[in-house]
């Protein structure tokens, strides 16, 4: 756990850093959540996964400045444990601008690089860049899986062979079903 250790304390380091001057709708704080497949943390010793962790720290740490941080803690109630850190959106004049801070798609696919090069030596490869995957919230995946998944059709042989519809000498007519 790093910085806050409560929500008061949270929001007094959070007040502390804000400019006072700021729009009413300004981004006050930009959420990491920062994780890797749960294929990997089954396979990983409890020294790979403190390391992971404490290399992600330190990468938003070097990044934006550890003092932009308000908090980050690693979640272990869920699928697949993460780490999730708080950062001001703190431009280098201290302005509030959560666009400046998190920048183009490009800077963005840069800054996944840069992460993914951090805990390469861990096991772990970056994902697809270009990808077309979508985020998918929490609460979207829970309720996916509380819906279910369809189950598929069951194919028996009978049901995917052709039907002879004419029989010739040389040739013959013949249905295949659509499965």
């Amino acid at each position: 756990h790093l910085g806050a250790k409560s929500t008061d304390e949270a929001m007094g380091k959070l007040r502390a850093l804000l400019p006072e001057k700021r729009r009413k709708d300004a981004v006050l704080a930009v959420e990491y959540v920062m994780t890797a497949s749960p294929e990997w943390f089954d396979k990983a010793t409890p020294e790979q996964e403190k390391e992971f962790f404490q290399r992600s720290l330190q990468w938003l740490a070097d990044k934006y400045g550890a003092d932009r941080i308000v908090t980050a803690s690693i979640h272990r109630d869920e699928a697949t444990p993460h780490l999730s850190a708080f950062v001001v959106p703190l431009t280098q004049d201290k302005r509030l601008s959560a666009k400046e801070f998190i920048g183009s798609r490009d800077k963005m696919r840069a800054d996944q690089s840069s992460y993914a090069g951090c805990v390469a030596d861990l096991g772990l490869e970056r994902g697809i860049e270009g990808s077309k995957a979508t985020h998918q919230t929490i609460q979207q995946h829970y309720a996916a899986v509380e819906r279910g998944v369809k189950p598929l059709a069951v194919i028996t042989p009978k049901a995917v062979e052709p039907r002879v519809l004419r029989k010739g000498l040389f040739s013959s007519d013949v249905e295949t079903p659509e499965v």
